[in-house]
Protein backbone atom coordinates (compact mmCIF):
# COMPACT_ATOMS: atom_id res chain seq x y z
CA UNK A 1 0.00 0.00 0.00
CA UNK A 2 2.96 2.41 1.04
CA UNK A 3 3.58 2.20 -3.09
CA UNK A 4 0.28 2.85 -3.82
CA UNK A 5 0.61 6.23 -1.92
CA UNK A 6 3.62 7.01 -2.98
CA UNK A 7 3.00 6.65 -7.24
CA UNK A 8 -0.51 8.58 -6.01
CA UNK A 9 1.56 11.77 -4.75
CA UNK A 10 2.87 11.88 -8.55
CA UNK A 11 0.01 12.11 -10.42
CA UNK A 12 -2.93 13.18 -7.77
CA UNK A 13 -2.63 16.88 -8.96
CA UNK A 14 -3.08 15.51 -12.74
CA UNK A 15 -6.46 13.64 -12.25
CA UNK A 16 -9.87 14.73 -12.57
CA UNK A 17 -11.99 13.86 -9.79
CA UNK A 18 -14.41 11.36 -10.74
CA UNK A 19 -18.12 11.93 -10.65
CA UNK A 20 -19.84 8.90 -10.22
CA UNK A 21 -18.87 7.78 -6.32
CA UNK A 22 -20.65 4.28 -5.98
CA UNK A 23 -21.34 3.50 -9.32
CA UNK A 24 -22.60 0.34 -10.21
CA UNK A 25 -23.74 -1.69 -13.17
CA UNK A 26 -22.11 -5.08 -11.83
CA UNK A 27 -23.45 -7.88 -10.13
CA UNK A 28 -21.69 -10.36 -8.39
CA UNK A 29 -23.91 -13.57 -7.41
CA UNK A 30 -26.92 -11.28 -8.00
CA UNK A 31 -25.49 -8.52 -4.97
CA UNK A 32 -24.61 -5.10 -6.83
CA UNK A 33 -20.73 -4.29 -6.40
CA UNK A 34 -19.52 -0.40 -6.51
CA UNK A 35 -17.08 -0.15 -9.05
CA UNK A 36 -14.62 1.49 -7.12
CA UNK A 37 -13.48 -1.90 -6.07
CA UNK A 38 -13.35 -3.16 -9.21
CA UNK A 39 -11.16 0.16 -10.28
CA UNK A 40 -8.75 -0.65 -7.34
CA UNK A 41 -8.00 -3.95 -8.69
CA UNK A 42 -7.94 -3.12 -12.20
CA UNK A 43 -5.65 0.37 -11.08
CA UNK A 44 -2.99 -1.97 -8.65
CA UNK A 45 -3.17 -5.00 -11.13
CA UNK A 46 -2.04 -2.41 -14.29
CA UNK A 47 1.55 -2.21 -13.42
CA UNK A 48 2.34 -5.95 -13.51
CA UNK A 49 -0.09 -6.72 -17.33
CA UNK A 50 0.02 -3.48 -18.73
CA UNK A 51 2.07 -5.45 -21.45
CA UNK A 52 -0.98 -7.67 -21.53
CA UNK A 53 -4.22 -5.16 -22.71
CA UNK A 54 -7.15 -3.80 -20.97
CA UNK A 55 -8.66 -6.86 -21.65
CA UNK A 56 -6.35 -9.62 -19.89
CA UNK A 57 -6.25 -7.07 -17.07
CA UNK A 58 -9.74 -6.88 -16.81
CA UNK A 59 -10.02 -10.39 -16.43
CA UNK A 60 -7.59 -9.99 -13.67
CA UNK A 61 -8.96 -7.34 -11.60
CA UNK A 62 -12.70 -9.49 -11.68
CA UNK A 63 -10.86 -12.70 -10.39
CA UNK A 64 -9.16 -10.48 -8.09
CA UNK A 65 -12.72 -8.67 -6.98
CA UNK A 66 -14.23 -12.15 -6.62
CA UNK A 67 -11.53 -13.66 -4.51
CA UNK A 68 -11.68 -10.42 -2.00
CA UNK A 69 -15.67 -11.04 -1.83
CA UNK A 70 -14.95 -15.10 -1.12
CA UNK A 71 -13.17 -13.89 1.84
CA UNK A 72 -15.51 -11.78 3.27
CA UNK A 73 -18.06 -14.34 3.10
CA UNK A 74 -16.25 -17.36 3.89
CA UNK A 75 -14.58 -15.61 6.85
CA UNK A 76 -18.25 -14.59 7.80
CA UNK A 77 -19.78 -17.91 7.44
CA UNK A 78 -16.79 -19.39 9.79
CA UNK A 79 -17.27 -16.29 12.42
CA UNK A 80 -13.61 -15.58 11.57
CA UNK A 81 -12.84 -11.98 12.49
CA UNK A 82 -10.20 -9.59 12.84
CA UNK A 83 -9.09 -8.76 16.40
CA UNK A 84 -8.76 -5.04 17.39
CA UNK A 85 -5.33 -5.05 17.15
CA UNK A 86 -5.13 -6.36 13.59
CA UNK A 87 -7.70 -3.36 13.02
CA UNK A 88 -5.42 -1.31 14.70
CA UNK A 89 -2.30 -2.14 12.38
CA UNK A 90 -4.08 -1.75 9.62
CA UNK A 91 -5.14 1.27 9.97
CA UNK A 92 -2.05 2.71 11.76
CA UNK A 93 -0.15 2.06 8.94
CA UNK A 94 -3.17 3.74 6.76
CA UNK A 95 -2.98 6.96 8.59
CA UNK A 96 0.86 6.87 8.78
CA UNK A 97 0.75 7.29 4.93
CA UNK A 98 -1.84 9.98 5.21
CA UNK A 99 0.01 11.81 7.13
CA UNK A 100 3.09 12.02 5.16
CA UNK A 101 1.06 12.83 2.13
CA UNK A 102 -1.56 15.10 3.35
CA UNK A 103 -5.31 14.75 3.51
CA UNK A 104 -6.12 16.28 0.86
CA UNK A 105 -4.03 14.81 -1.51
CA UNK A 106 -5.44 11.48 0.05
CA UNK A 107 -8.75 12.83 -0.79
CA UNK A 108 -8.05 13.02 -4.22
CA UNK A 109 -6.79 9.58 -4.41
CA UNK A 110 -9.47 8.19 -3.15
CA UNK A 111 -12.00 10.11 -5.36
CA UNK A 112 -9.35 8.68 -8.54
CA UNK A 113 -10.22 5.44 -7.11
CA UNK A 114 -13.79 6.14 -6.44
CA UNK A 115 -13.79 4.54 -2.95
CA UNK A 116 -15.03 5.86 0.06
CA UNK A 117 -12.47 5.69 3.11
CA UNK A 118 -14.71 3.02 4.30
CA UNK A 119 -14.24 0.93 1.49
CA UNK A 120 -10.91 1.55 0.83
CA UNK A 121 -10.13 0.03 4.43
CA UNK A 122 -12.56 -2.91 3.79
CA UNK A 123 -10.02 -3.73 1.37
CA UNK A 124 -7.01 -3.60 3.21
CA UNK A 125 -8.76 -5.31 5.99
CA UNK A 126 -9.21 -8.21 3.40
CA UNK A 127 -5.77 -9.13 2.91
CA UNK A 128 -5.02 -9.56 6.62
CA UNK A 129 -8.36 -11.37 6.92
CA UNK A 130 -7.21 -13.86 3.72
CA UNK A 131 -3.76 -14.46 5.72
CA UNK A 132 -6.32 -15.26 8.97
CA UNK A 133 -8.61 -17.39 7.22
CA UNK A 134 -5.78 -19.16 5.49
CA UNK A 135 -4.50 -19.91 9.07
CA UNK A 136 -8.01 -21.04 10.57
CA UNK A 137 -7.58 -23.83 7.95
CA UNK A 138 -3.65 -24.58 7.62
CA UNK A 139 -1.85 -23.58 10.52
CA UNK A 140 0.04 -26.39 11.63
CA UNK A 141 -0.48 -25.78 15.14
CA UNK A 142 -3.96 -24.96 15.09
CA UNK A 143 -5.64 -25.21 11.65
CA UNK A 144 -8.49 -26.86 11.30
CA UNK A 145 -6.94 -29.05 8.33
CA UNK A 146 -3.35 -28.62 8.57
CA UNK A 147 -1.30 -30.57 5.54
CA UNK A 148 0.80 -33.39 6.48
CA UNK A 149 4.69 -33.58 6.44
CA UNK A 150 3.68 -36.00 3.29
CA UNK A 151 1.29 -33.84 1.53
CA UNK A 152 3.93 -30.87 1.30
CA UNK A 153 6.59 -34.03 0.48
CA UNK A 154 4.28 -34.98 -2.15
CA UNK A 155 3.47 -31.03 -3.53
CA UNK A 156 7.50 -30.67 -3.54
CA UNK A 157 7.81 -33.75 -5.40
CA UNK A 158 5.29 -32.20 -8.12
CA UNK A 159 7.12 -28.74 -8.26
CA UNK A 160 10.61 -29.86 -8.11
CA UNK A 161 13.12 -31.56 -10.22
CA UNK A 162 16.98 -33.23 -8.98
CA UNK A 163 19.70 -32.61 -11.61
CA UNK A 164 23.03 -32.23 -12.12
CA UNK A 165 25.44 -30.93 -14.84
CA UNK A 166 28.47 -30.80 -16.73
CA UNK A 167 29.31 -27.58 -17.79
CA UNK A 168 31.91 -26.42 -20.36
CA UNK A 169 31.72 -22.51 -19.60
CA UNK A 170 32.23 -20.17 -22.68
CA UNK A 171 31.77 -17.05 -20.85
CA UNK A 172 35.22 -16.25 -21.80
CA UNK A 173 35.41 -17.47 -25.27
CA UNK A 174 36.80 -14.77 -27.16
CA UNK A 175 36.02 -16.47 -30.80
CA UNK A 176 34.10 -19.45 -33.19
CA UNK A 177 36.92 -21.61 -32.40
CA UNK A 178 36.85 -21.20 -28.77
CA UNK A 179 33.27 -21.93 -29.38
CA UNK A 180 34.25 -25.24 -31.22
CA UNK A 181 36.60 -26.37 -28.69
CA UNK A 182 34.12 -25.90 -25.78
CA UNK A 183 31.38 -28.10 -27.85
CA UNK A 184 34.22 -31.17 -28.53
CA UNK A 185 34.98 -30.54 -24.82
CA UNK A 186 31.35 -31.07 -24.63
CA UNK A 187 30.58 -33.88 -26.88
CA UNK A 188 33.50 -35.94 -25.52
CA UNK A 189 32.22 -35.50 -21.81
CA UNK A 190 28.51 -36.49 -22.63
CA UNK A 191 30.06 -39.56 -25.25
CA UNK A 192 31.75 -41.16 -21.56
CA UNK A 193 28.73 -39.67 -19.51
CA UNK A 194 26.34 -42.04 -22.24
CA UNK A 195 28.79 -45.43 -22.28
CA UNK A 196 28.08 -45.43 -18.23
CA UNK A 197 31.10 -43.79 -16.88
CA UNK A 198 30.37 -42.34 -13.44
CA UNK A 199 28.75 -38.81 -13.72
CA UNK A 200 30.16 -37.96 -10.81
CA UNK A 201 33.59 -38.47 -11.52
CA UNK A 202 33.32 -37.01 -14.96
CA UNK A 203 31.96 -33.95 -13.11
CA UNK A 204 34.64 -33.31 -11.40
CA UNK A 205 36.83 -33.76 -14.26
CA UNK A 206 35.10 -31.63 -16.63
CA UNK A 207 32.81 -29.60 -14.99
CA UNK A 208 33.13 -25.76 -14.70
CA UNK A 209 30.63 -24.61 -12.59
CA UNK A 210 32.59 -24.54 -9.20
CA UNK A 211 29.37 -24.40 -6.94
CA UNK A 212 28.01 -27.57 -7.46
CA UNK A 213 27.73 -30.31 -4.97
CA UNK A 214 28.31 -33.60 -6.14
CA UNK A 215 24.19 -34.26 -5.42
CA UNK A 216 23.20 -31.43 -7.89
CA UNK A 217 20.55 -28.89 -7.17
CA UNK A 218 16.93 -29.07 -6.48
CA UNK A 219 15.15 -26.37 -8.86
CA UNK A 220 11.46 -25.81 -10.23
CA UNK A 221 10.36 -23.38 -12.88
CA UNK A 222 11.76 -20.21 -13.10
CA UNK A 223 15.10 -20.52 -11.47
CA UNK A 224 17.41 -21.82 -13.75
CA UNK A 225 18.26 -20.09 -17.35
CA UNK A 226 15.51 -21.13 -20.06
CA UNK A 227 17.73 -23.37 -22.03
CA UNK A 228 18.81 -25.40 -19.13
CA UNK A 229 15.51 -25.45 -17.70
CA UNK A 230 13.63 -26.83 -20.73
CA UNK A 231 15.88 -29.63 -21.44
CA UNK A 232 15.92 -30.31 -17.92
CA UNK A 233 12.52 -30.96 -18.24
CA UNK A 234 12.38 -32.71 -20.99
CA UNK A 235 14.44 -35.30 -19.47
CA UNK A 236 13.16 -38.80 -17.79
CA UNK A 237 14.64 -39.64 -14.33
CA UNK A 238 17.98 -41.04 -15.25
CA UNK A 239 18.40 -39.95 -18.20
CA UNK A 240 21.52 -37.80 -19.48
CA UNK A 241 21.08 -34.95 -22.44
CA UNK A 242 23.51 -34.27 -25.48
CA UNK A 243 24.97 -30.63 -25.11
CA UNK A 244 22.91 -28.09 -24.77
CA UNK A 245 24.08 -24.35 -24.94
CA UNK A 246 22.87 -21.70 -22.62
CA UNK A 247 24.73 -18.12 -22.05
CA UNK A 248 27.02 -20.02 -19.65
CA UNK A 249 28.38 -22.53 -22.01
CA UNK A 250 27.76 -26.14 -23.04
CA UNK A 251 26.00 -28.33 -20.38
CA UNK A 252 25.19 -32.09 -19.92
CA UNK A 253 22.19 -32.88 -18.05
CA UNK A 254 21.58 -35.83 -15.99
CA UNK A 255 18.03 -35.74 -14.24
CA UNK A 256 17.97 -37.55 -10.79
CA UNK A 257 14.94 -38.64 -8.93
CA UNK A 258 13.36 -36.30 -5.71
CA UNK A 259 14.30 -38.83 -2.83
CA UNK A 260 10.89 -39.12 -0.59
CA UNK A 261 13.98 -38.65 2.35
CA UNK A 262 14.92 -35.28 0.51
CA UNK A 263 11.51 -33.77 0.18
CA UNK A 264 10.47 -34.48 4.03
CA UNK A 265 13.44 -32.95 4.53
CA UNK A 266 12.31 -29.37 2.70
CA UNK A 267 8.77 -29.89 4.62
CA UNK A 268 9.61 -27.11 7.55
CA UNK A 269 10.72 -24.77 4.56
CA UNK A 270 8.36 -24.91 2.15
CA UNK A 271 5.33 -25.79 4.29
CA UNK A 272 3.64 -21.94 4.18
CA UNK A 273 4.10 -21.92 0.26
CA UNK A 274 1.97 -24.89 -0.21
CA UNK A 275 -0.51 -24.02 2.65
CA UNK A 276 -1.06 -20.58 1.30
CA UNK A 277 -1.53 -22.97 -2.21
CA UNK A 278 -4.11 -25.04 -1.12
CA UNK A 279 -6.31 -21.76 0.89
CA UNK A 280 -5.85 -20.12 -3.20
CA UNK A 281 -7.14 -23.56 -4.64
CA UNK A 282 -10.01 -23.42 -1.99
CA UNK A 283 -10.67 -19.64 -2.85
CA UNK A 284 -10.78 -20.06 -6.53
CA UNK A 285 -13.54 -23.33 -5.92
CA UNK A 286 -16.18 -20.37 -4.51
CA UNK A 287 -15.13 -17.84 -6.92
CA UNK A 288 -15.60 -20.30 -10.25
CA UNK A 289 -19.48 -20.55 -8.92
CA UNK A 290 -19.92 -16.80 -8.97
CA UNK A 291 -22.37 -15.01 -11.28
CA UNK A 292 -21.16 -11.95 -13.03
CA UNK A 293 -23.97 -9.62 -14.46
CA UNK A 294 -22.29 -6.24 -15.88
CA UNK A 295 -24.11 -3.47 -17.51
CA UNK A 296 -23.30 -0.80 -20.52
CA UNK A 297 -22.35 1.18 -16.80
CA UNK A 298 -19.66 -1.24 -16.24
CA UNK A 299 -18.27 -1.07 -20.13
CA UNK A 300 -18.29 2.26 -20.15
CA UNK A 301 -16.95 2.98 -16.52
CA UNK A 302 -13.70 5.33 -16.91
CA UNK A 303 -10.47 3.35 -15.21
CA UNK A 304 -7.65 5.86 -16.74
CA UNK A 305 -7.23 7.69 -13.36
CA UNK A 306 -7.09 3.91 -11.02
CA UNK A 307 -4.38 3.45 -13.69
CA UNK A 308 -3.09 6.69 -12.99
CA UNK A 309 -2.97 6.43 -8.96
CA UNK A 310 -1.21 3.09 -9.39
CA UNK A 311 1.32 3.87 -12.07
CA UNK A 312 2.85 2.17 -14.79
CA UNK A 313 5.16 -0.07 -12.93
CA UNK A 314 8.12 1.53 -14.65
Amino acid sequence: MKRIIALALTVVMCLSLLTGCGATGLKIDGKNVDLGYYAYFFGSSYPTYAMEGSEFISGVAMESLKQFIAVKNLAKELKVELEPLERKAVIDSINAQVNEMGKSNWNMVLNALDLTEKQFLDIQYNYTLMNKLRDYFYNRETGVSPLTNDQVAASYKEQFIHCRHILINTQTAQSEADFGKALKTADEAYKRAAAGEDFVELMHEYSEDPGQPDEGYYFTEGQMVTQFEDAAYALAEGEISEPIQSTYGYHIIQRLPVEDEYALSQVDTYYDYYASIEFAKKIDAITAEMEVETTEEFYNYDLSNAVGVFGSGS
